[in-house]
């Protein structure tokens, strides 16, 4: 993927001086530098002109631009979150989503497409074309292990959402793009959480079938399972 060989960048500083003498995107360098400094309304000012820029572009240079930024927030999201203001990340996601419509092979587009709109069918889409794609199996394998433990995250107060066999086709479905993981030292970690979840499904299914006084926490502590469960705090108005 030709965008992943694009530069490193270590904040929103370093991305500001990058774009802002680029001939396309310099108001984009602005708004990032502006919002790097703190400056609210320059910032915004910078989309207002930047989005106005692109929108009077030819389509084709549009849809290249905007895969050219989708990609820089993919690769750095984590430097900064305001790297994206709303409106461009509304902008490219309307591009992105027409764009797939009449590139439906195109995997970089419909990646692109499926992290910044937020929709997995376009991913699961991306494996349909190219089975082993990294971040795709990622991108699911986050989202199936997550729908995992929000089912069970209220095991410890007796309660399951939703039904066991679907969390328990989930995790199975996790398991399967886990071994399809080139890197090694991310597999051991998804591994690790698909054992985590796989035992805890079990213990709960043994648990239920069972006739006990026990709640849940303690027959997993005399069944010798260690599970932790998150800190709840319930409001009363």
């Amino acid at each position: 993927m030709y965008f992943w060989n694009k530069d490193n960048f270590e904040g929103l500083k370093q991305i500001g001086e990058h774009y802002a003498s680029h001939p396309n995107l310099s108001f984009y360098g602005e708004y990032c530098l502006s919002k790097e400094k703190g400056l609210k309304k320059a910032a915004n000012q910078a989309t207002q002109h930047l989005l106005s820029h692109l929108n009077q572009l030819p389509l084709a240079t549009q849809r290249q631009l905007g895969l050219e930024l989708s990609y820089l927030y993919i690769k750095h999201s984590g430097v900064s979150h305001q790297m994206m203001p709303y409106p461009l990340s509304m902008y490219l996601q309307n591009l992105l989503a027409e764009w797939a419509k009449s590139e439906p092979e195109n995997v970089d587009i419909l990646f692109a497409a499926g992290y910044l709109c937020g929709n997995y069918a376009f991913f699961e889409k991306v494996l349909t074309i190219d089975p082993n794609h990294q971040m795709s199996l990622t991108r699911l394998l986050n989202a199936e292990i997550d729908q995992v433990d929000f089912q069970t995250h209220h095991l410890d107060e007796g309660a399951f959402i939703g039904k066991v066999d679907d969390a328990i086709d989930c995790l199975q479905q996790a398991k399967n793009r886990i071994d399809k993981l080139k890197d090694e030292h991310y597999k051991s970690s998804y591994l690790a959480e698909y054992r985590y979840y796989k035992e805890l499904l079990d213990a709960w299914i043994a648990f239920s079938q069972e006739t006990t006084n026990d709640n849940f926490v303690d027959w997993c502590k005399k069944h010798g399972h260690h599970f932790s469960f998150p800190t709840k705090i319930y409001y009363s108005k």
